[in-house]
């Protein structure tokens, strides 16, 4: 289920739910809508008020976390991406065509995690898709340097080239939800439960049912907050690809 329309679940579930709390107060006795009834709802509401607004909080603290880390992960990439191209082109023209498989390992992988239609699954376990599948560290011990400066070279290629198999390890392990649905959807019914009783109290007219809509809305906009930087390639909000793609373009205009 996409983001939009899980939070768009989300919106009926809790204005159903205060549309559901005025019924009840049609339906059940006097005795059970008087003031006593109200304080003994209104310190129970109150408890689960307070979980929810709390495990929200931190829930959408720690998919923001994930998103940044994925964004920091891009940026770092493009940069370990230029330095590797560099050093390997002050090695010397035996680079040539390493440097080539690392300019179409970089566009297969901005192909990949942003592709035109959004659909594909980024960074997935497809060997052709990065370059340490290409033999890239292989290569690079392969290299038989004569000067200092090559030595050097060799092994800082190495270090960058293993630097970016990391990179993407951790982007794929970081794959995993903040938030699974089980826990959303449990938080949902703990949203519709506290609407239940905001409707069970409220005032029957147009500021009342408007303020419930405005409610319902806002804790479906931070719950598609959630899903939408838990899945940081996809949907509205996403990773930008500006850093891998300008690294792309520095290592066109280089010389091959």
């Amino acid at each position: 289920m996409t983001a939009i329309l899980f939070a768009l679940l989300v919106a009926i579930s809790t204005f159903g739910g205060a549309l559901l709390g005025y019924w009840l107060r049609r339906a059940l006795p006097a005795g059970h809508v008087d003031e006593e009834s109200r304080d003994v709802v209104r310190v129970s509401i109150g408890l689960v008020v307070t979980m929810t607004a709390l495990i929200l909080g931190l829930v959408v603290s720690a998919a923001k976390s994930e998103f940044d880390a994925e964004d920091s992960a891009v940026k770092q990439s493009a940069a370990n991406v230029l330095a590797l191209d560099q050093a390997l082109e002050l090695y010397g023209s035996e680079t040539v065509d390493l440097r080539r498989s690392v300019r179409d390992a970089l566009a297969a992988r901005i192909a990949q995690a942003w592709p035109d239609s959004g659909t594909a699954t980024p960074f997935a376990d497809n060997q052709g898709m990065n370059p340490m599948a290409l033999g890239l560290m292989a290569r690079i011990l392969a290299l038989t340097p004569t000067t200092d400066a090559q030595r050097w070279l060799q092994s800082r290629a190495l270090q960058l080239s293993s630097d970016l198999e990391e990179s993407r390890w951790l982007v794929i392990e970081r794959q995993g939800s903040a938030a699974g649905q089980p826990f959303v959807i449990v938080l949902t019914c703990w949203l519709a439960l506290i609407f239940i009783s905001f409707g069970l109290f409220a005032p029957r007219h147009a500021t009342g049912i408007g303020t419930l809509i405005a409610c319902s809305l806002s804790v479906a906009a931070a719950i598609f907050l959630i899903l939408e930087m838990e899945q940081p390639y996809q949907g509205f909000i996403r990773v930008s690809p500006e850093p891998l793609q300008f690294a792309l373009a520095q290592i066109n205009r280089q010389p091959n």
